[in-house]
């Protein structure tokens, strides 16, 4: 049988928890609203596309325990997800395994039918076992998900890995995000990633790469932006186009990389054939210095965590999620001060930083608490403000000083599970839905930075190399897989619980695999997962997803250079 491995595929690091929130009803957005663990290094990260958090789920799903379990007939499995670093909606996926031999392609399909907000599908084919020369394998792997009942798309990804005669193993991806994934107080379509891959990779030795970044608006306030933009020229929107997948985009990089076992060094080139971008190198006091182009070196291995400004979920005492303008005042500058006293919170590590006075709640995902520059190696303190030749105009700039590399972070990050109250009495409960795992940067001087080359970019696939696979939700019954039965409080839809694939614990002569009712004899068949008997139904239709393919258009081919 073909297994699903994922020995390397790019980073790998700790996990994030959170708390028992049993006091809340689970229809609420503090129950609903799922967290995503991130890295800060992105540009990089998503050239391996986040495969070893989804091989991770596919893994877990015991597939190898229910493969073929019957022509036309899944299973239910609720998986640990956060241990996956995936969203950790704790509700069922529907698991269909089929190999039709052990030298066989093995297929995996995936979806999440009772999500009633929004729908998610997978589709795995590993036609060879990776191994630790070749960590990829051969694969196609997609993943779809879409809002519900709009059928709006949030996600769209589709990595492909094949093996060439030159022995080289290539690896590419396409993934299509909507910001609303990432800040769900913004609405739809406020803006659109389009983030394309190719890999190389040399089995035992390492490999290079290349990641194109654009990012797409539907505002008109970037229209200025748009107009302006260098890219071998200036760039004139089309009929203010600013669509994807042919409009024209508001940002555009490219990373080119180079890897082994424990580094990766990378260049981020900005703009369409732009300038190299670099790093503020640090010369003495009052911020003296010059900005100049360079390599960044990171480890693949080490990380430390923390919550970027916008990283959060702020709820209301009932439950729901503050909206993007968290006072109503329409200016986004403004939010509620809330009194925060950093030394009275226990077991918080704050690398000796003080703070006694009021974060601000912008928004339900946005809390502001002042800025430190930390060593991006280990997240160590270097001072409580901006790192040194920054400010507000270029807060996200690397600056290297005695050649280690330093960044402004938030101050602290405010713990899972806090309560804070307003001078008027109203609490805050938060959450930490957008965690990010920060890898460390390696001197460049060190010997396995000097060993890599960084290549020219490969050319990236478009937006036609999305596969978009019909997955037909199966049948099924109980669940037969449950990750979560050692923590049932993390499990709220279920409890932990699952159920023997050939037993009838309802003894009403259907076994468990088949019972989408286990426990009431009354009931046995639930085939649109809505949560109705199939016998009390006046409506049995399985949700399907639609997509605008764009095959029609070229990728931002609406504007002029």
């Amino acid at each position: 049988m073909k297994k699903i491995f994922f020995i390397l595929l790019f980073f790998i690091g700790n996990s994030f928890s959170f708390p028992d929130l049993s006091t809340f009803d689970i229809s609420k957005p503090i129950i609903r609203n799922s967290k995503i663990t991130y890295v800060h290094q992105y540009q990089v990260d998503v050239g391996f596309g986040r495969m070893s958090s989804y091989l991770c789920l596919f893994r877990d799903t015991d597939y190898k325990d229910f493969i073929n379990l019957n022509d036309g007939v899944g299973y239910k499995a609720i998986i640990d997800n956060d241990k996956c670093e995936n969203p950790e909606k704790n509700l069922p996926w529907i698991v269909k395994a089929t190999q039709a031999s052990d030298t066989s392609d093995l297929v995996i399909d995936m979806s999440m039918p009772d999500d009633p907000n929004g729908d998610g599908r997978f589709k795995l084919i590993i036609k060879e076992n990776a191994t630790e020369d070749n960590p990829f394998g051969e694969l196609t792997m997609d993943y779809n998900y879409v809002l519900r009942p709009s059928n709006i798309p949030m996600y769209n990804a589709t990595y492909e890995s094949v093996k060439l005669p030159n022995n080289l193993i290539k690896f590419e991806s396409s993934i299509f995000l909507d910001s609303v994934v990432i800040d769900n107080t913004f609405g739809a379509t406020n803006r659109i990633y389009f983030y394309s891959s190719k890999i190389l990779h040399e089995p035992g030795v390492g490999g290079h790469g290349t990641v194109s970044d654009f990012t797409f608006s539907d505002l008109a306030i970037y229209d200025g932006l748009i107009n302006s933009y260098k890219v071998s020229g200036y760039i004139e929107a089309s009929n203010n186009d600013r669509n994807y997948p042919d409009g024209a985009p508001i940002g555009v990089s490219t990373v080119n990389f180079a890897y082994n076992d424990n580094v990766v060094k990378y260049e981020i080139i900005n703009g369409y054939g732009g300038q190299k971008s670099g790093v503020w190198i640090d010369e003495g006091p009052n911020g003296t210095g010059s900005f100049q182009s360079s390599d960044i070196c990171l480890s693949r291995k080490d990380s430390w965590n923390h919550v970027p400004w916008g990283g959060y979920g702020v709820y209301n005492e009932s439950g729901d999620r503050l909206p993007y303008d968290a006072n109503g005042d329409n200016n986004p500058n403004t939010g509620i001060a809330v009194p925060y006293d950093l030394q009275a919170i226990n077991g918080i590590t704050t690398s000796n930083v003080t703070f006694s006075d009021a974060v601000i709640i912008f928004s339900g995902s946005r809390i502001g608490m002042g800025i430190q520059c930390r060593k991006i190696a280990d997240g160590s303190s270097y001072g409580n403000t901006f790192c040194p030749g920054t400010g507000l105009g270029d807060i996200n700039t690397i600056v290297r000083i005695n050649g280690e590399d330093y960044q402004n972070f938030p101050l602290f990050d405010i713990p899972e599970g806090t309560v804070l109250t307003d001078s008027g009495g109203n609490e805050y409960y938060i959450r930490q839905l957008g965690p990010k795992k920060v890898f460390s940067s390696k001197p460049l001087s060190d010997q396995e930075c000097t060993s890599l080359t960084i290549k020219s970019s490969e050319t990236t696939p478009d937006h036609t190399f999305f596969n978009y696979p019909t997955i037909n939700i199966p049948k099924s019954g109980a669940i037969l897989v449950n990750k979560l039965v050692s923590k049932p409080s993390f499990d709220t839809h279920s409890s932990g619980i699952s159920f023997s694939k050939l037993f009838d614990t309802d003894g009403d002569g259907i076994l468990n695999y088949l019972d989408a009712y286990p426990t009431d004899a009354l009931k046995s068949k639930d085939d649109d997962y809505d949560g109705i008997e199939d016998s009390e139904d006046s409506d049995i239709t399985v949700f399907q997803q639609v997509w605008e393919k764009h095959l029609n258009k070229s990728l931002f081919s609406g504007y002029t250079k």
